[in-house]
């Protein structure tokens, strides 16, 4: 290792301890990978490194070779005293905008967090509705070291999640560019259109997606209402059933539902995933994931102040069903999957 790169460490290293010792030990570094590429989700974690942490290994993850930077991934998975990721798909991220994603990316590694942190350090903006103080450090991942672990973890899982999309459309290379807009990827986009996993706001793809034909028009337009017709096919299908549909999209400043049903006596808030993919097995695992353990615990909190505060329900009355929309490419007729009181 060169003089420079090991005074580079020993100065993030620093920053922390100078921070731990003003705040407390338990200091979390929260980063991101993915706000750029045109393909796949957007990735944040957020690592709580011990207090005697050696001055060494954990530094900005894109000046580290991709062996080093795995190599300094599981040191960390072995030594840090917590970790929580966030993951917000390509969905999330057309539907509002790539900051939005990524904050939301970012709260939510943070609640995935077993430990409550004394000051969370974040490479960007600040975080909205964060449960604990906050400070922003501009180009962290090079002056922190807790933030540079972050860094590497959110790389890392992201790749490994785009190298599980080369296996589905190996056509377009995410294996080598991850989903980036290299010369690669641009020619595949040209030659085979978006993929569904394609960020449809980004161009060169919104461009693309304007020139389009009429076929493809209609396949972007069902992509796009993949969302919100799953939830209408899975609360037809509930109150085929005999549940009664008391709200759909119940939003307050805890978060926002589904829909708000009712089983008999019991008060049901509905959790709807939805999936476009040419694997049934894989789309239902897809939906699945994608419900964190801070989803589900924020999904538990409102159904029990729907119940206490609008519904007037004991909390023995009250449960979370989550029901999983399985959309074949090939057109044919969706798919669904319930399971009530999973959460």
């Amino acid at each position: 290792m060169g003089t420079t790169r090991s005074l580079e460490l020993v100065r993030v290293w620093e920053f922390d301890q100078a921070l731990r010792r003003n705040v407390g030990s338990l200091l979390c570094g929260v980063d991101e990978a993915g706000r750029g590429p045109l393909a796949g989700p957007v990735v944040a974690a957020a690592v709580i490194l011990p207090e005697h942490v050696s001055p060494g290994t954990y530094y900005d993850s894109k000046r580290l070779s991709k062996k080093a930077r795995v190599e300094a991934f599981q040191q960390a998975m072995a030594e840090a005293i917590a970790i929580g990721v966030g993951v917000v798909d390509h969905y999330f991220i057309d539907q509002y905008n790539i900051l939005q994603a990524t904050l939301l990316a970012m709260r939510k590694a943070i609640l995935e967090l077993k430990i409550d942190p004394n000051l969370v350090i974040v490479d960007g903006a600040a975080i909205p509705d964060l449960p604990y103080p906050q400070r922003k450090v501009n180009h962290g991942d090079a002056l922190s070291q807790s933030i540079g672990a972050a860094s590497i973890i959110a790389k890392v899982v992201r790749d490994n999640l785009m190298q599980n999309y080369a296996k589905w459309y190996p056509e377009y290379g995410f294996s080598r560019h991850m989903g980036y807009g290299t010369k690669e990827h641009l020619l595949a986009l040209q030659q085979h259109g978006p993929s569904p996993i394609h960020r449809l706001t980004f161009a060169p793809i919104r461009d693309m997606v304007g020139d389009a034909d009429t076929k493809t028009k209609s396949f972007i337009d069902r992509r796009k209402r993949v969302g919100q017709d799953g939830e209408s096919i899975a609360i037809s299908y509930l109150e085929g059933l005999g549940y009664v549909c008391l709200e759909r999209n119940w939003r307050v400043r805890l978060g926002e539902v589904d829909a708000v049903m009712k089983d008999g006596e019991t008060l049901v808030i509905v959790e709807v995933r939805s999936r476009r993919h040419d694997s049934e097995v894989l789309s239902f695992q897809l939906s699945a994931e994608s419900i964190s353990e801070s989803k589900r615990k924020r999904l538990r909190m409102l159904a029990q102040w729907y119940g206490q505060y609008i519904a007037d329900v004991d909390v023995d009355h009250v449960r979370v069903d989550v029901v999983l929309v399985h959309y074949p490419i090939s057109g044919e007729e969706p798919k669904l999957v319930h399971y009530p009181g999973i959460l």
